[in-house]
């Protein structure tokens, strides 16, 4: 996942850093390298992208008693990629964000997806699945 990518200006010739929120790419709309520089053309210098460890996972509750179980996405950065293995148990902790869904043909407003960004992993041992 990108979180920062360095721009070069067309105008003025000079370089700033811009950052992405949540991974997210997003253009810059105007030069941060010199006052006065009104120029809204860059280049994105892709050697200087500055990346992180990212994985994106599907949980599921456990024992739903007669109901279909929920199910909630999960992204997992830098230290917690793939500490997880399929079918364990888990205790998960971290902050519910949204992120808007777009179809390619149709422009839908309002439609978000959760998802929860996870701070913390702890596996539950022991833990009997009737």
């Amino acid at each position: 996942m990108a979180t920062q990518m360095e721009f070069n200006c067309f105008e003025c010739k000079g370089s700033f850093r811009h950052f992405f929120v949540d991974g997210v790419y997003s253009a810059p709309i105007k030069c941060q390298s010199k006052k006065g520089c009104k120029s809204k053309t860059f280049l994105p210098m892709k050697d200087k992208m500055k990346t992180i460890f990212y994985q994106r996972i599907k949980v599921q509750e456990l024992d739903p008693e007669g109901r279909a179980p929920l199910q909630m996405l999960c992204e997992l950065r830098e230290n917690l990629v793939g500490k997880i293995i399929t079918g364990e148990t888990l205790m998960l902790s971290g902050i519910i964000k949204t992120e808007s869904y777009e179809e390619k043909d149709k422009k839908t407003q309002g439609i978000f997806t959760p998802y929860m960004q996870v701070n913390s992993i702890k596996q539950r041992k022991g833990v009997e699945v009737i």
